[in-house]
């Protein structure tokens, strides 16, 4: 699997391919501080969606982990935060099918998901597969497909604190679980600043009413968590 380091080499690779894979995107200590939050969090039974509202311990994970100059450079200077979950698949846990993320197709970069794996990526724990050069064409395979193989399909074989970056149009899944461990990641969801961010019932409080990661930070923050934006007419809460 190749691994372009430039922004401008991952920029070409991933309209090329649809995907993106950036190794030690975190900080081995940062890692660690998410492993333990998200073991709290499952512990207690707390929301595993909307993960900035759960923990403080997300903040980082908004725009300082090593993916995101790129995610600057493919959307453009209205990216938006859109969501971020925490998504596991534990011990036993089945496969997700092939899927594309986005309900439409489009060619131009409307939204782009990532994934921080906090657990190795292996064949054995139901490691991410994407189909290269995918996000190029409408999905198209039917529900006796889902687990069909794919042309030229990769499997994503990577150590904790590697993040994916890939296109909503890519077509890509995962398999089973068939170890003793769950294999977790934190996911961050970017769009534009005129989509409307993900909500959810059972954490509702909204990004842009989360001030304490506004204040004192970088004035772009305001524009990643909805709130604010220069010369934007989308600017209307409170």
């Amino acid at each position: 699997m190749l691994h372009p380091r430039t922004v401008d080499e991952q920029a070409a690779f991933f309209h090329e391919n649809g995907y993106v894979i950036v190794e030690n995107a975190v900080p081995n200590d940062y890692l660690q501080r998410l492993r333990r939050a998200v073991e709290r969090i499952e512990a207690a039974g707390l929301p595993t969606r909307n993960l900035l509202a759960t923990d403080p311990v997300f903040e980082d994970m908004i725009d300082g982990h090593a993916g995101f100059p790129l995610l600057e450079w493919l959307l453009g200077d209205d990216i938006q935060l859109l969501s971020m979950d925490l998504r596991t698949c534990p011990p036993g846990g089945g496969a997700m099918g092939w899927h594309a993320d986005h309900p439409f197709f489009s060619p131009s970069v409307v939204s782009i998901n990532t994934a921080l794996y906090l657990d190795d990526l292996t064949p054995d724990n139901g490691a991410l597969r994407v189909a290269p050069r995918s996000h190029k064409t409408p999905f198209s395979l039917g529900p006796d497909e889902q687990m069909a193989a794919v042309p030229g399909e990769v499997l994503v074989q990577c150590q904790a604190g590697t993040m994916a970056i890939f296109s909503d149009c890519l077509w890509h899944r995962t398999g089973d679980n068939t170890t003793d461990r769950p294999r977790r990641g934190v996911f961050t969801y970017y769009g534009h600043f005129w989509h409307k961010p993900c909500a959810f019932a059972e954490n509702p409080r909204p990004f842009h009413a989360m001030t304490e990661f506004m204040e004192g930070r970088n004035p772009r923050r305001a524009q990643l968590l909805g709130r604010s934006r220069p010369g934007s007419e989308y600017n209307h809460y409170e």
